[in-house]
């Protein structure tokens, strides 16, 4: 959410998560186990925040 302020969150892709994913990696320099929280933070807003029956975005990224 803070790394796409301008973004309504409805509308982030897979794009989106990718691109933050390399954030984590090449900028915040974080643990493969915070890149692992911050993606199951992501799965989790759009399975129970957005009521997504369906994930828009592939099981092997996510």
């Amino acid at each position: 959410m803070n790394h796409f302020p301008k973004e309504d969150l409805e509308t982030l892709s897979e794009k989106h998560v990718v691109e933050f994913s390399r954030y984590l990696v090449t900028e915040r320099k974080v643990s493969a186990s915070y890149q692992n929280s911050a993606i199951n933070s992501i799965k989790f807003h759009i399975r129970k925040v957005l009521c997504c029956r369906k994930e828009p975005y592939s099981d092997t990224l996510l």
